[in-house]
């Protein structure tokens, strides 16, 4: 599947794209709490802006750090109104009333992931929230979340890209970043921030 405008200019395996279209095909059908996980730097935390700005009237978008996230913001944090980033045009075709996007969720505690199960058992009809957050081959989703965050999860989408992908998906990216050699696209993914910059420097340097 080919994502259509403006999802168009993610790069995804095909199988990862397969899936997203689904979403996109169907968005009334996203189950009220979505969680992107991966490596760092493979589009989650765009898709759930773009995914945001197509579907939802509004957008909520909270990084996730320790160091200023406590017991008393999360129950005061509102899905559905609180820390607005941004109110989109109106239209009673976008099927959401908020997208809420907590980025970095891996970065808490395991008791502060807790403190949300409250807020995503209270979420509205037209409420979603996208939850997007790191794994690694040393840490999978299950250990990076707690059971009870775990279980509310009920779409779970898995952007890592497994090593037999890799060929395949460099000549489409090949395809894209023409000022890129097929080696060393290979070389660093999955990593498409690099991947992306290192073209644009390249073709900077050759205007």
């Amino acid at each position: 599947m080919n994502l259509p405008s403006p999802f168009e200019e993610f790069l995804f395996n095909q199988r990862l794209a397969d899936q997203l279209g689904a979403f996109i095909k169907r968005p009334d059908a996203l189950p009220q709490v979505v969680c992107f996980y991966g490596e760092p730097g493979i589009g989650k935390t765009s898709f759930a802006f773009a995914f945001a700005r197509r579907f939802g009237e509004y957008c909520s978008y909270h990084p996730m750090n320790e160091t200023n996230i406590n017991a008393g913001f999360i129950k005061h944090l509102n899905m559905s109104t609180a820390h607005t980033l941004a109110a989109f045009i109106r239209s009673d075709d976008k099927p959401f009333s908020n997208v809420t996007i907590l980025d970095e969720f891996h970065n808490l505690a395991k008791k502060s992931q807790d403190f949300f199960k409250t807020q995503f058992d209270a979420l509205g009809e037209r409420d979603r929230v996208i939850i997007c957050l790191n794994t690694t081959d040393n840490k999978s989703l299950k250990q990076s979340v707690t059971a009870p965050i775990y279980s509310r999860m009920t779409a779970k989408i898995d952007f890592t890209l497994s090593p037999d992908e890799y060929d395949e998906f460099s000549e489409k990216i090949a395809d894209r970043y023409r000022y890129l050699e097929l080696d060393e696209i290979r070389s660093l993914l999955p990593d498409m921030r690099q991947i992306s910059n290192l073209n644009e420097m390249r073709k900077a340097l050759a205007a």
